[in-house]
């Protein structure tokens, strides 16, 4: 009589290990894709937090940066001249520097508009996204 042993057959692993990779092929798609979207939505996010903060920023000076005086630098650090004796920030808390966005970028900031001026006219926030060189890759956010 012969005794048959626990455990699994080179067959049934084979087969399993088969199963898994069907699985995954059409699952790897769907996982980046959702991570793409957690990037756009975290980056977002922290764009319309740095618009809250520079409409903050222009309540207390008494207009928005331009692009000239620093930027979305002025949210963190005080600003020179009259702008920095009105200053009471720093308006992004936790931050020792301007945030980059989820793919590593630095956000490009205008003010006034240069890319988007019929949508903004004060400033506007742009992350480039995944793709520096692909537009339709672009976040953007403003006043």
């Amino acid at each position: 009589m012969k005794v048959k042993s626990p455990g699994f057959s080179i067959a049934e692993l084979l087969i399993w290990i088969a199963v898994v990779g069907i699985l995954m092929t059409f699952m790897l798609p769907k996982f980046g894709q959702i991570m793409q979207r957690g990037k756009e939505t975290g980056t977002k996010s922290l764009m319309n937090t740095m618009s809250s903060a520079l409409q903050q920023y222009s309540l207390d000076v008494g207009r928005y940066p331009t692009t000239r005086d620093g930027g979305l630098d002025v949210l963190i650090n005080r600003p020179g001249g009259k702008e920095g004796e009105r200053w009471r920030g720093p308006y992004l808390e936790g931050y020792d520097e301007v945030p980059a966005d989820a793919w590593g970028g630095e956000f490009e900031y205008n003010s006034p508009p240069r890319e988007f001026t019929k949508k903004y006219k004060r400033f506007e926030i742009i992350s480039r996204g995944s793709d520096p060189d692909e537009e339709k890759s672009a976040l953007h956010v403003g006043s």
